[in-house]
């Protein structure tokens, strides 16, 4: 504990230096499970898709040089929501767009063939592709500071605990911290708990 505590600070500090004049970079990874959605009353997605979008504008408005990307989760797959484009990860772009763009991707996902009614999302493989483009935009931009907020609207999936450990071990060695917000009307998670904790989020 006291060594993940440590490699923790010294992530911080990393984000820290140079965060005046450097790019952010955020990824976020939304919960488009169709079996979780369909059980709620029919207003919580639109709402959600309203708060998202206020997030990500308040995001850009920090800093015109902030770069984001949207991953949503299915049982069936990861799909990336945005940036629309070949970009790895957009710059601030008209609200209209990017209202649009999510709606259409969210809904999208929410609508297809789930799979089983058990089937939990694919958050480790939305986890995936989210650092795989962060890691590819640090490339082309080394003082990049990136980071991965996960929005999971599904209950507690035993079976994909060990795929979201090994998704924060990966965040790690890549100093990417992974911050988690649970939707579910369950208590508490203790896989989004420990994803958190490993990839030194919140």
């Amino acid at each position: 504990p006291g060594r993940a505590c440590y490699n923790c600070m010294k992530a911080e500090e990393r984000r820290a230096v140079g965060s005046s004049a450097s790019p952010s970079v955020l990824a976020v990874v939304v919960d488009c499970s169709p079996v979780e959605w369909a059980a709620r009353p029919a207003d919580e997605l639109p709402h959600l898709l309203e708060q998202l979008m206020m997030l990500c504008s308040a995001y850009w408005s920090l800093a015109s040089s902030n770069r984001l990307l949207v991953v949503g989760a299915h049982p069936a797959a990861a799909r990336l929501l945005w940036p629309e484009r070949r970009e790895l990860a957009a710059e601030v772009a008209p609200p209209h767009r990017l209202r649009a763009a999510l709606a259409r991707g969210v809904r999208g996902l929410v609508a297809l063939d789930p799979l089983s009614d058990a089937a939990a999302p694919a958050l480790a493989a939305a986890l995936s592709l989210a650092l795989c483009r962060l890691e590819r935009v640090r490339r082309e931009e080394p003082l990049a500071q990136p980071r991965v907020l996960l929005l999971s609207a599904s209950a507690e999936c035993p079976s994909a605990s060990l795929r979201l450990t090994n998704a924060a071990f990966a965040a790690k060695k890549l100093e990417v911290a992974i911050d988690t917000v649970l939707l579910a009307p369950t208590a508490d998670s203790i896989s989004l708990q420990q994803l958190a904790l490993s990839a030194c989020g919140i």
